[in-house]
């Protein structure tokens, strides 16, 4: 991004009991949300400053007020009931919903951003769904399941209307993990941790690429973001923070070494929730 950029990106990344921030220039860490059980996916709503995560131990969703001063306050509980491992969950900045995807029940849900209006919006023929992502500019739902026979990612509209498989040549036993959009070349990117691997592909599902594979600080692979000409992962088995380029995986560095097992990674950024024309309500 320019210098003449006015927001500092920053990471937002979970390590199963906190919820951390680094300045992407300042490489500055701190502690947005201590104490927590088993958080694994966030995500945030950049225009209202609202964080959100949710615990796969407590089987909740959270959300929060990300402060000027870099802490979260006013905490509650949004969704406590009926949820079994919500380990994916994604924000439609633009009608103001939250989605998320539940690895047990095998189902997406979605929600107004405080929780009200709850609805199941696909369910069933899941086997093991693990990430969501959205681009509301067009209405658009992504998911990934690493079903052992018949590992796919997944899309429908986010009414839940016309469901299809958009990318299933995989190999038997791939796991694809992360998943993220890059909604400046439409296309979607994700982690295998089988293959140790981030891919690229179109949002129909074509035009795949490789983007870097069996990188030294890429050897379990779980979530995935981006921003500017860069991919962001987390990676389990070196607790790595790390970034490439997008197109061609080179300029491979670590951001940061983490006491634990970092899971989901989000930039916090105005240009990750790009404004559109897509009116879409629940």
């Amino acid at each position: 991004m320019s210098k003449t950029d006015p927001f500092e990106a920053f990471i937002i990344f979970s390590i199963r009991h906190e919820i951390r921030r680094i300045d992407l220039h300042k490489r500055d860490y701190s502690l947005l949300v201590p104490g927590l059980r088993n958080t694994i996916a966030l995500d945030f709503h950049f225009n209202q400053s609202l964080l959100y995560w949710t615990d796969v131990v407590e089987d909740r969703i959270y959300r929060g007020k990300l402060s000027e001063s870099g802490g979260v306050s006013a905490i509650e509980v949004i969704v406590e009931h009926g949820l079994a491992t919500p380990e994916g969950l994604t924000v439609d900045w633009i009608a103001g919903n939250i989605y998320w995807i539940d690895s047990n029940l095998d189902q997406i849900e979605v929600a107004k951003l405080d929780g009200s209006l709850r609805t199941t919006l696909i369910a069933g023929a899941m086997e093991h769904p693990r990430a969501i992502a959205l681009d509301p500019r067009y209405g658009i739902l992504f998911w990934t399941d690493w079903d052992a026979n018949f590992p796919r990612i997944e899309s429908a509209s986010m009414s839940g209307a016309g469901r299809k498989t958009i990318y299933k040549d995989m190999k038997t036993g791939a796991w694809p993990n992360g998943l993220t959009v890059d909604h400046f070349e439409k296309r979607i990117v994700w982690t295998d941790a089988r293959s140790d691997a981030i891919y690229s592909a179109l949002y129909d599902g074509t035009g795949m690429i490789e983007i870097i594979r069996g990188h030294e600080y890429l050897s379990h692979p779980f979530a995935v973001s981006l921003y500017g000409s860069d991919v962001y992962w987390t990676d389990w088995r070196t607790n790595t923070l790390s970034k490439a380029n997008k197109w061609t995986g080179q300029n491979v560095s670590v951001i940061q070494k983490t006491s634990a097992q970092p899971f989901d990674l989000q930039i916090y950024h105005p240009s990750r929730q790009p404004q559109g024309y897509h009116g879409h309500s629940v």
